[in-house]
């Protein structure tokens, strides 16, 4: 399979190792954008015994969050793409980047393109109000919507049906 990465980067070195470090993969980097001021990232603090790991986000002024939907050509992105997926992560950090997947998905079913979500509900990045706002909008121009049971009632609203078990005679 071929895969292509689309996001935005900063023009720095951090960025540049980024996109060094898919392409050492095989992954495509042709429409990842420069710009912007820093890289988004996150630290795990794995945890050990009765202590929890902990996730420290570390996305604010991130360059995707401060994305502008004309930096994207999505005709050309999207030309002879089979799926297109994105995660819930992306528009979790910004209107901004909530406008550009939604243009995104709709631009690929436009194009008769199946398209798939990864609800990835995140608490510190955004509010479960927000979330169900923006997700169940974009949800809309979804094919395959990928989940747990927990970030489908968060960002949905749907809870799983109680299993019916046949009845003995």
């Amino acid at each position: 399979m071929n895969g292509v990465f689309v996001t935005k980067v900063p023009t720095d070195s951090l960025g540049q190792a980024a996109i060094n470090h898919m392409r050492r993969y095989g992954v495509d980097t042709q429409f990842i954008v420069r710009g912007g001021q820093r890289l988004g990232i996150y630290f795990l603090e794995t945890g050990a015994a009765m202590r929890a790991s902990k996730v420290i986000y570390d996305r604010a002024g991130a360059s995707i969050a401060d994305v502008e939907l004309k930096e994207f050509d999505f005709d050309k992105i999207l030309e002879g793409a089979d799926w297109f997926h994105t995660t819930g992560i992306t528009p979790a950090l910004s209107d901004k980047a909530a406008a550009l997947t939604e243009a995104a998905l709709k631009a690929a079913k436009a194009k008769g393109i199946t398209t798939s979500i990864d609800l990835n509900y995140r608490k510190k990045l955004w509010s479960k109000e927000k979330a169900r706002e923006v997700m169940t909008k974009l949800c809309q121009y979804v094919d395959v919507c990928i989940g747990n049971e927990e970030d489908a009632d968060t960002t949905l609203v749907l809870k799983p049906r109680e299993p019916t078990l046949p009845r003995a005679n």
